[in-house]
């Protein structure tokens, strides 16, 4: 059905977002506060997770509706992957007492 075929394309193109474009700015970020061994592990994971995905949509019959399901759980994990970046976000010079900012003249 054309419906049905739509949703998948649209699907494709939300985990195509959600793997290239979220994963790969944010993840850094996230696991700053954690060290070096916690962003090689994601890097890591994140490399087998496409391959796996793959391998799976050829073996696993699913349905729309059980793709449903699965958009919102991988939604809901890269969202928690973007609030956890965020939360780790700092300036990169704050401005001091008197001054302007990044290469401002202060006082």
């Amino acid at each position: 059905p054309p419906g049905e075929t739509f949703f998948l394309l649209l699907f494709q193109s939300w985990l195509n977002v959600l793997q290239n474009g979220v994963s790969v700015s944010c993840l850094a970020l996230a696991a700053k506060p954690y060290g070096r061994g916690a962003y090689q592990a994601a890097q890591t994971i994140s490399l087998f997770i496409d391959p796996v995905a793959a391998c799976l949509g050829y073996r696993l019959p699913l349905g729309a509706s059980a793709l449903k399901a699965v958009a919102a759980v991988l939604t809901v994990l890269y969202g928690y992957i973007v609030a956890l970046s965020l939360r780790s976000v700092a300036p990169p010079m704050p401005p001091a007492a008197g001054s302007e900012g990044m290469g401002g003249g202060g006082a």
